[in-house]
């Protein structure tokens, strides 16, 4: 199992690259297994198959919170070759996984963060889709001012004058030139979508990482989980208005981060709602 791109120093100091369970593969497999339970629940379905992921992921590791209070990047407690690698694929469970959440796992969401703190501590996050990602996570993690100067420096150090992000130059060949990377692109997208809108089991929470300097502003179409399609107006960095349709009949919590209201809907099918909290 490895850490894509990063290395560890073993007992001897020496630098290794091969250990096993890293946190990454560790988060694949379990965000796969969740989602095919949660599909064979849906779909009635109870099968040899099924009892055996279920058996399987009772034994696979917990994630783990290091001695610098970090998501561990690995099985072990490993120091970490390069602190600040441009990776952050250690975070998946965060984003874009759903195991690790700031309200449902508050001790694993703060590792994720102080994880975040010590890899920035010596890097930018320039090259586009680092960025991106960085902005996702910030998002998820409920840091709508991270979030957005990661957003701003994609924008200013990582877009060529038509907004296409580039990948600079890794000087690893000779003639090495920019090159178009859409992972920048569609990542930012994202990142700004998770900004305004936290897709959760029983709904939907609205603005979950609003930066102070978005004081106004509104946005449509956005989609929650369920198929939800959702509308948000704000005012004065406070939730004005939230409408939302969706295509089935179903019960639902929408929770305001700006003022940390939570109200409850039964949506009919293809019928517009609105909250002004």
């Amino acid at each position: 199992s490895t850490s894509p791109e990063n290395t560890f120093l073993d007992e001897k100091g020496r630098e290794c690259g091969v250990s096993h369970s890293s946190t990454l593969d560790i988060a694949l497999i379990k965000e796969l297994f969740q989602i095919y339970i949660e599909m064979c629940e849906t779909l009635s379905i109870k099968d040899r198959l099924l009892m055996e992921v279920k058996e399987r992921m009772q034994h696979l590791p917990e994630y783990q919170v290091g001695k610098h209070g970090q998501l561990q990047e690995w099985f072990e407690d490993f120091d970490e070759a390069d602190p600040c690698h441009r990776h952050f694929s250690p975070l998946f469970a965060l984003y874009p996984g759903n195991s690790i959440e700031k309200e449902k796992t508050p001790v694993l969401a703060q590792a994720c963060e102080k994880f975040l703190e010590r890899r920035l501590s010596g890097q930018n996050g320039h090259i586009g889709w680092s960025c991106a990602w960085l902005i996702n996570l910030w998002a998820r993690l409920g840091k709508g001012n991270q979030a957005l100067y990661y957003l701003d420096r994609l924008l200013k150090k990582s877009v060529y004058n038509n907004l296409f992000d580039l990948h600079p130059p890794l000087g690893e060949t000779e003639g090495e030139r920019e090159v178009f990377q859409i992972d920048g692109n569609f990542g930012a997208a994202s990142g700004i979508a998770n900004m305004l809108l936290e897709s959760m089991e029983e709904g939907f929470s609205v603005l979950p990482a609003l930066p102070d300097e978005w004081k106004k502003g509104s946005v449509r179409g956005l989609m929650a989980q369920g198929k939800i399609i959702v509308n948000i107006i704000w005012e004065d960095n406070r939730l004005k208005e939230v409408e939302f349709v969706s295509p089935i009949c179903q019960n639902i919590k929408i929770y305001d981060c700006t003022s940390g209201m939570m109200q409850e809907f039964h949506l009919e099918s293809n019928v517009t709602e609105t909250w002004k909290p």
